[in-house]
Order: C-alpha cells, then structure tokens, then sequence
C-alpha cells in the first residue's frame, strides 16, 4: 500500500470517517495518555469478539469469509496496557459475569429438574417391569422430555486450556482470546492448540478427536485473538515451542502494533478527564452484543453478508494487485510472504467491522475502507520491521564482528585469517560463510587483510580501515 494514505492529523483522519468509535479511541487516547495506535488495537479487538458473529465480509473476489481479527500490541511494563484493554472490553466482560451469574442459576434448577426427573424414570420403569400397560408409552414420553441443560454465551477466554476453550466455543461458535498479560498464553498451555486457533480464525472447521470422551467437530464458528504483551517476552521468545508457533503461520495473521512509548510525556496539565464518546462506545456495545445473543437463540442463525461499494470494490482490488506485486523479489513482502498474502483480506475483515460498528447503511464505503488500509498499513511495517530477517550475509558479517569484539577488548589487534576460520561461531565453519562475513566486514571498513612480511600469511587488521591507513 502507498504511502499517501498517510493523514496529517491521525486522530481527525479517523474521526471524519467515523464519527462514533472514531472520537471514543481520541477519548481514550488522551484519557490514558497512551499509545494512539495501541488505543485503536484494543477497540478493534474488541469489536470483533462481537461481531465476528453477525457478519462475514464479502471480498471483491467474490470469497466470503469471516470478520474475525488477531490484534498483537507490544509495548513494555507501565504503558497502561491493561487499563486500555479494560476500557473497550468492559462491557463485554460485564455482560460475561451476568451470564455466568444467570447460568448458575439456570443450572440449579436444571439439576433439581433432573433429579426430579430421574426419580419419575425410575418409577415407570419398576411399573413397566411390574407389567403396568401403560407404563411403557408413558416412560417413553417421559425419556423425550429430559431436561436440556442450559447454556452460557462466554466471550471472552484468558487464562484457559486449550479443551476448555475449544469446548466452550464448539457449545457456543464463537469467542476471544483476550489478555493485557500476552506471556500468560505464549508461555502457558493455550498456545498447545496453535493449529486450532489458526483454523478457526480463518473459518474452517475443526476435528478434535478425544480419549474416552466424544469428538468435538467445530463448524462455522470464529474465533478473535487480542493478546497484548511485553517485549521481553516477545522479542526473546526462543525455544521448539515458539518456532512451532512461528512456523505455522500464527503471527501472520495478527494486526501488529508496535508503538513509540509516551512514557515521560504523561503530563497532567491539561489532561482530559472526559468519557462522553467512550459512554457512546458502551452503548453500541451493548447493542451489538444484544444483537449476538438474540441471533445465539436464533435457530439457523445466517450471517449478514457484507459488500463494498463498487468505487470501494475498485480500490481494493487495487490494494490487493499492489500488495501482491510486493511480495515478489526485492519487494516489500518478499521476506515475510505469509503475512503479505493475508493482507488485503485483514483489510476487508477490519473495514466491514467497522462498518458494522458505526451503524453505516449499505455496502462499504471508500472512506470505511481507506480508514481499515491506513491501519493495517501501519501494523504491516510493524510486522515487517520485527519478522524480516536481514540477509544471511549482513547477519554472518554482524555475528564475526562481535566474535572480533572480544579480541579488540582485550587490545588483540592482530588475529591470523586461518586462526579465525577454526575458532570462529560455529555456524560461520561451514559454505565458506567465514570468507563471504570477512569479505562483507573488509568492504565495510571494519577491518582489513594484510599479508604477514615474516610468515607469509594473511593476517586481520581487527581496527577499522581508516586506522590502519
């Protein structure tokens, strides 16, 4: 995507286009003083974990999918991480507790219920036994009319397992992985279920085939993924189990916001202390998740499909050609193909989401559409600035300079060329990777090659170029 999206003033680039959520992340913003594009993340997160269940987006490729979105915000210990996160998800979690509240209510009498039938079962099947005629009519009408155990519309998971997440979403179709606290999931047990949590976000289903218990089958159900966590654990995340995550393809999917800090600009003057438009943020929500519950109990619930506009239609399709020509070589994407090739469809996800929240009639605007491409732009640099691995030959060249930094600390400014190759990290040893980082430093006057007067051989210079001239 091109550059000349980017607005101005970000926050009145967003606002214009959408009045509603756009003035409550500009509340947030300056409520918490926090990261504005970590605002926005949070709000979007939580957006979708609602409704990612009213609708699916239609691409102008014509594939009709899922809304759901993967949000990863990375930002350290006291960038109020949790308060944002808790001001767009409030109403959710609220509406959380009610139904858990409700459903132990439900569940006490559903177990009194059953007790009571129960012991009805048992004395029509003595009668039947005792040959009572019209114990076995009135026995199977009985059977027919168990008592159903109630169910409970949970939105949000956290710390969970991954059984207990993909059973409640297998009863339910839909959920959010949701944490301020992102090294509770990498470096608990929910990340066990990577391969899950993948199928699910993109919509297909998924077979679990369990010991001693029945197979869950999960059709047509989402999943949203709004996880916030600290560098540290992040950036020095190592180990089989990260690599499988990475391998798979996980953090392709996800929005990335790796924001400037604001600590140390966190002033009080002037500060606002005003939630009008974060109020009006509630009561959309609040609205929408109604909507969600009354579409749950809704028998052959369908999603509302979603569509551009023809002129929004045309300019992402040329959004889509632009991002593909990108992932050829030498083009923006070519390290990081996997996340280059979701992006067009992150776009259609977040525009018809917004869509969605601000209550906007017909099919999806130019402007909806260029407010989801100036995000999703913003956390594609993101993603590559953390994913894309630099050249083997810069990153070889990187590696034998700090072997060389050893020797400089201890004023070792000579080092014969052969001495090096045998003693060298391991990994250099091999495809004359040695030669290719030495020739790399050599060129970029960090060190230089002289032959030895007295012995003949070739020895390093470990001073830059300039110092030995």
């Amino acid at each position: 995507m091109s550059d000349d999206l980017i607005p101005h003033d970000r926050a009145h680039f967003i606002i214009h286009r959408l009045p509603l959520l756009g003035e409550a992340i500009h509340e947030a913003t300056l409520l918490f003083q926090a990261p504005r594009r970590m605002v926005e993340i949070a709000a979007f997160g939580a957006i979708s974990t609602v409704g990612q269940y009213l609708v699916d987006v239609k691409t102008p490729h014509q594939v009709v999918g899922p809304v759901s979105l993967a949000t990863l915000t990375i930002a350290g210990s006291g960038e109020r991480k949790s308060a944002v996160q808790r001001c767009f998800f409030e109403t959710i979690r609220r509406n959380d507790d009610i139904v858990e509240d409700l459903f132990a209510e439900d569940l006490n009498e559903y177990e009194a219920n059953l007790s009571e039938w129960k012991s009805k079962q048992r004395k029509l099947e003595r009668a039947m036994r005792s040959g009572h005629a019209s114990a076995k009519n009135e026995l199977e009408s009985h059977i027919a009319a168990r008592p159903v155990r109630p169910r409970k519309l949970i939105l949000i998971y956290e710390d969970v397992t991954p059984m207990a997440m993909l059973s409640g979403i297998h009863e339910t179709g839909v959920g959010g992985l949701v944490t301020s606290e992102g090294s509770v999931m990498t470096e608990g047990r929910t990340y066990d279920s990577v391969p899950h949590m993948n199928a699910l976000h993109s919509g297909d289903s998924v077979m679990i085939t369990r010991v001693n218990k029945p197979s869950l089958r999960i059709k047509n159900a989402r999943l949203t993924m709004s996880v916030m966590i600290q560098p540290v654990f992040f950036e020095g995340a190592t180990g089989k189990k990260w690599e499988k995550i990475y391998g798979s393809g996980h953090w392709s999917r996800f929005l990335i916001c790796y924001d400037k800090s604001t600590m140390g600009q966190r002033f009080s003057n002037g500060r606002s202390h005003a939630t009008d438009h974060i109020a009006k943020y509630n009561k959309r929500m609040i609205e929408l998740i109604d909507q969600l519950h009354a579409a749950w109990k809704q028998p052959g619930f369908q999603r509302k499909v979603l569509e551009f506009t023809p002129e929004a239609a045309d300019l992402w399709v040329k959004t889509a050609d632009e991002i593909e020509g990108q992932l050829s070589p030498g083009g923006f994407y070519e390290q990081v193909q996997d996340h280059g090739s979701k992006l067009a469809e992150m776009i259609a996800r977040l525009a018809a989401l917004l869509h969605l929240f601000e209550g906007f009639d017909g099919g999806i605007s130019v402007d909806t559409l260029r407010v989801a491409m100036e995000v999703c732009r913003d956390c594609s640099h993101d993603y590559v600035k953390i994913f894309s691995k630099p050249p083997q030959e810069e990153s070889d060249a990187y590696v034998l300079n700090q072997f060389f930094d050893k020797y400089r600390s201890m004023n070792q400014w000579h080092l014969p060329k052969n001495t090096a190759r045998q003693i060298c990290p391991n990994s250099l040893r091999k495809d004359r990777r040695f030669y290719i980082a030495l020739e790399r430093l050599r060129l970029d006057g960090q060190i230089s090659i002289y032959l030895c007067p007295h012995t003949r051989k070739e020895m390093i210079w470990l001073a830059p170029a300039a110092a030995y001239v």
